[in-house]
C-alpha cells in the first residue's frame, strides 16, 4: 500500500459506491472481523504489537553465535556432540564413541573389581587377550611403548626369568657367594629298580631310594674311569696303595700300626682280690660296666701264690659267654691276657667282666686280678 501524503485526496469505496475525504479531515473508522476490532497504537500502527528492536537484535546475535557452534560441530556432513548429561533410560543405540574416563562399579556384574576383595563364583570381568607367538622375535614396538601379552601355541604365557634381584638363576661358571647368591632346591627321582639312562651331554636329575636316600657313585676326580664297586650284599671293595703308588699285595704288604688305646673314653684299671682261697675252691672276680658305656678290654693279668686256673667270661650275668681259659703253674704264678680293645662288653643288661679263678695248689692262697680297659659312650 502506498503512503498517503498531506493534502492528498483518497477514494474509499465498497465496490458499489465511493466517497472522498482529506487527510486534514480524516474519516474515523474501525477495522473488525465482526467480532474483534483491530487496535491502533500511539505510533499509528494498526493491529501490530510494538516490538523491542534492541531485544530482537540481542536474540539474533545469540542465534548467530549458537548457529556458529552448530556449524563447527558438523564435520563431513556429520554432527559431533558432547554428551554432558546422563543418557535417558531406555534403549539407546550409540555408534562410534570415544570414552575419556570410566568409573566402573565393583559389584559382581561390574567390569571393575576392588583390590584385595574376595573373588565370587559368578563375577563378571573382561577377558585378557594376547597374541600367539610360537617363536619370540624382536617386536616392532619401541622401548617404553605399550604392547600385548605373548602366548605359546598351547596358550602358555611367555615369561622371562632374569638374574637380577631375588632369583636362583646363576650363570654357568660364575662366582657363587655363600649367604648372598640364591639356589633352588634339587629334586631327586625315586629310581631303584630300573635306572633310566641319559646320553652324553644330557641334563638329568639325581636318583634316590624310596626312603629318600641319595644314590651316587664314588669315582676318581679326573677321568671318572675308576669307580668304587658295591656288591649286592652292600660290601665295597677297593685296592689299597701305599705312598709310593704300588698296589698292596702279598709281596708288597701294607704296614698297619695297631693302636693300643683310644682317643676318647674313660681309662679304667680295676683290681680284684680274693684272700685265702681254699684248695680246689673257685672264686668269681666280677667287674660291672658302668653307665651306658661299652668297656673295651685292653689287658687282663691274673696272679696268685700257687698254681691256678683262670676263665674269662663276659656278658650279662644270666648269660655269660666264656672268652678264654688259661693256666698258671707253681713256677709262673701269673697269666697275662692281651686283647688290645677287641674284647668289647656293653653295659646293656648289666654287662659284666668275670674272672673265675680255681685254686689248683696244695694249700690256700691269695688271688689277684687286674683289668685294664676304656669305657666309651
Amino acid at each position: 500500500m502506498a503512503d498517503i501524503k498531506a493534502g492528498q485526496r483518497v477514494r474509499l469505496w465498497d465496490g458499489t459506491s465511493e466517497f472522498g475525504f482529506l487527510v486534514t479531515a480524516p474519516l474515523f473508522t474501525s477495522i473488525s472481523d465482526g467480532t474483534n476490532a483491530a487496535s491502533v497504537s500511539a505510533a499509528g500502527n494498526v493491529g501490530v504489537v510494538e516490538l523491542n528492536s534492541a531485544a530482537i537484535l540481542a536474540d539474533t546475535a545469540a542465534i548467530d553465535s549458537n548457529m556458529a557452534i552448530v556449524a563447527g560441530a558438523v564435520v563431513a556432513g556429520q554432527m559431533q556432540v558432547d554428551i554432558v548429561a546422563p543418557l535417558p533410560a531406555g534403549t539407546n543405540n550409540i555408534g562410534d564413541v570415544d570414552v575419556l574416563s570410566v568409573i566402573p562399579g565393583v559389584a559382581a556384574t561390574n567390569l571393575g573389581k576392588a583390590r584385595d576383595s574376595v573373588a565370587g563364583a559368578t563375577d563378571t570381568g573382561v577377558s585378557v587377550l594376547g597374541i600367539r607367538d610360537d617363536a619370540l622375535t624382536t617386536l616392532t614396538e619401541a622401548d617404553g611403548d605399550y604392547t600385548n601379552f605373548r602366548f605359546t601355541s598351547t596358550g602358555a604365557l611367555w615369561v622371562a626369568t632374569t638374574a637380577a634381584g631375588n632369583t636362583n638363576i646363576i650363570q654357568d661358571d660364575s662366582a657363587f657367594t655363600p649367604g648372598t647368591s640364591y639356589v633352588g632346591a634339587t629334586g631327586y627321582m625315586a629310581d631303584e629298580a630300573t635306572p633310566d639312562s641319559v646320553d652324553e651331554g644330557d641334563v638329568g636329575i639325581p636318583r634316590m631310594t624310596l626312603t629318600r636316600i641319595a644314590l651316587g657313585v664314588i669315582a676318581d676326580a679326573t677321568t671318572n674311569s675308576q669307580r668304587l664297586a658295591v656288591s649286592a650284599a652292600g660290601a665295597a671293595s677297593t685296592n689299597i696303595t701305599q705312598v709310593l703308588g704300588a698296589t698292596h699285595s702279598e709281596s708288597n704288604p701294607l704296614f698297619v700300626q695297631i693302636v693300643s688305646g683310644v682317643v676318647s673314653g674313660n681309662e679304667v684299671i680295676s683290681t680284684l682280690t680274693s684272700v685265702a682261697l681254699a684248695k680246689d675252691a673257685s672264686v668269681n672276680l666280677d667287674y660291672t660296666v658302668t653307665g651306658s658305656t661299652t668297656a673295651k678290654v685292653l689287658f687282663i693279668r691274673v696272679h696268685a701264690s700257687g698254681a691256678f686256673k683262670a676263665i674269662v667270661s663276659t656278658g650279662p650275668v644270666a648269660g655269660l659267654i666264656v672268652r678264654e681259659t688259661a693256666f698258671a703253674s707253681a713256677v709262673t704264678l701269673k697269666v697275662d691276657l692281651a686283647y688290645q680293645g677287641l674284647l668289647e662288653v656293653p653295659s646293656a643288661s648289666t654287662g659284666t667282666i668275670r674272672i673265675t679263678v680255681r685254686n689248683d695248689d696244695n694249700a690256700a692262697m691269695d688271688v689277684f686280678a687286674t683289668i685294664v680297659m676304656t669305657e666309651v659312650a
